[in-house]
């Protein structure tokens, strides 16, 4: 989760290059409390769901050669729950909304 990604956003015109950690980009404030009480013999599922999708991300990746290919995943299809209405309004792919301002809860 610490892994830094590098994100490029567009600041005055110009092309700029983002560091940020993948931490700063879960949006589910229980599972950041759940992550920050974490212990070895307690109930978490939230934590073992996450670790779970981290597996299928990593061996997503091994099978697509190491590479995210952002245009092969955005090709549109009707058919994908992603495009459903209520997705498509509710998660905008939009880098302002990537790190959760914990206040405005």
């Amino acid at each position: 989760m610490l892994t830094p990604q590098t994100i490029i956003k567009e600041e005055n015109g110009e092309e700029k290059e983002v560091t940020i950690h993948n931490l700063n980009l879960i949006k589910n404030k229980a599972l950041l409390i759940e992550l920050s009480q974490w212990n070895p013999v307690g109930n978490f599922d939230r934590i073992s769901a996450m670790g779970m999708l981290m597996l299928l991300r990593e061996d997503r990746l091994r099978l697509m050669g190491g590479k995210y290919d952002k245009d092969r995943q955005e090709a549109y299809d009707p058919d994908d729950p992603m495009n459903d209405p209520f997705f498509l309004d509710n998660y905008k792919d939009n880098d302002e909304d990537d790190i959760m301002n914990m206040d405005e809860d």
